[in-house]
């Protein structure tokens, strides 16, 4: 059992030497994950005027973005300052060509899904990376975990605002005009990040990394448990923008998804604020443990909700397990790695999270043409139970 944790406030957080500066940065370039996915769908669709071929590109994007923890793995051998402007730039000089191809008439499907594959492979890991910086910065676990809270909360603000930029910029200019915003603000987020203060201080190669450095972070059985717990909870929680989009259309309230979506990310901005200022006396197996059997609870209430008001209270609760557990699984995945290896750990929980998630969206979106759109949220519920197992081998082998 660990100590409990001292108080540490958010604002002594963002005092930290160059931390406020980074964190600034990182945030304008991380803003354009959250505008790039719409303005590229309707980028493509506007030039195409096809759904389809949208579609294929906005997935061969999300595709190539798969390529996040080799990414993450170059820079923590190389160095921030060396890859950040080096991957934003690919990112912004494709997407700038993209955007260029639109509008100008050569709607070459190949070539659209190619510079759509391009921007995914050259994405920097800007998340991973502010999180390994708050690593550096805060040796202190209590301060760590504020640090780690306050990212998750911003960022779940992000997204929440992202596609309301994109529709603006929309309804006043272009969807490349909204793809061209999203590529220009990740280049000056990467460039702001790889030269900032506390970036600067860490920015060598790191002198543990050998070419004959393996397997890298996926050696270690108790961070595959760990990635395991998270893959297993994205898989629990993908059905349920799914399914509850149909149970609102079922209700013949489909203008409520709007408001229900956002019980979800009130209650993550909740549950962060709120996971963040507790004392913490158990492993941080324990904690994504209980976070997580929580999440299944509320999911499984979510099934059997008899109104929309109640579907959205239970969606709120789901929320406040959901961002805190997140944090957990990324506080917890610095004590299996070696701190060279930081970036990299934090791009794969992100990644099995990512891929669990769009794993069970697909298996709802399925299940709901078939069945009870309910059904997807039971079936979901019960990964999430089962997800509670490998969290607790995480704390034995911890």
């Amino acid at each position: 059992m660990t100590r409990p944790t001292r108080a540490v406030s958010y604002s002594a957080v963002l005092r930290l030497p160059g931390a406020l500066r980074t964190f600034s940065a990182a945030l304008i370039g991380r803003l354009s994950y959250a505008t790039v996915s719409l303005a590229l769908l309707l980028t493509v669709q506007r030039a195409t005027h096809s759904f389809a071929d949208a579609g294929t590109a906005l997935g061969v994007y999300a595709l190539a973005s798969l390529s996040m923890p080799a990414k993450a793995r170059l820079i923590d051998r190389f160095g921030r300052r060396r890859m950040l402007p080096l991957f934003g730039s690919g990112f912004a000089v494709a997407f700038a060509a993209l955007a260029a191809v639109a509008r100008g008439g050569l709607h070459q499907g190949a070539l659209l899904l190619a510079l759509s594959a391009l921007a995914g492979l050259c994405a920097p890991p800007l998340g991973p990376s502010m999180r390994a910086m708050w690593a550096e910065l805060t040796p202190d676990p209590a301060a760590r975990l504020r640090a780690y809270s306050l990212d998750g909360i911003v960022e779940e603000a992000l997204y929440a605002v992202g596609p309301l930029v994109v529709g603006g910029v929309v309804a006043i200019s272009s969807p490349a005009t909204a793809l061209l915003l999203s590529a220009g603000v990740n280049l000056v987020g990467s460039v702001g990040m790889a030269f900032s203060t506390a970036a600067r201080s860490a920015s060598g190669p790191a002198p543990s990394l050998s070419r004959a450095a393996g397997s890298g972070v996926l050696g270690s059985p108790a961070f595959l448990l760990l990635a395991a717990s998270v893959l297993a909870l994205g898989l629990g929680t993908g059905p349920v923008e799914v399914a509850v989009t149909a149970v609102s259309q079922e209700a013949g309230r489909g203008d409520a998804v709007g408001i229900l979506f956002a019980a979800v990310s009130v209650g993550g901005a909740a549950g962060g604020l709120g996971w963040g200022r507790l004392p913490h006396r158990s492993s941080a197996g324990v904690q994504l443990a209980v976070l997580v059997a929580v999440a299944a609870a509320a999911e499984l209430a979510a099934a059997f909700a008899p109104t929309l008001l109640s579907l959205g209270a239970v969606l709120v609760v789901l929320g406040a397990a959901m961002t805190p557990a997140i944090v957990v699984a990324y506080v917890a995945s610095d004590h299996f790695v070696p701190d060279a290896r930081r970036a990299e750990a934090s791009t794969w929980i992100g990644t099995a999270t990512n891929v669990g998630v769009a794993a069970g969206a697909a298996l709802a979106g399925v299940a709901v043409d078939h069945v009870d759109p309910r059904l997807a949220l039971i079936v979901g519920a019960c990964v999430l139970l089962a997800a509670v197992a490998p969290a607790l081998l995480v704390r034995r082998r911890s």
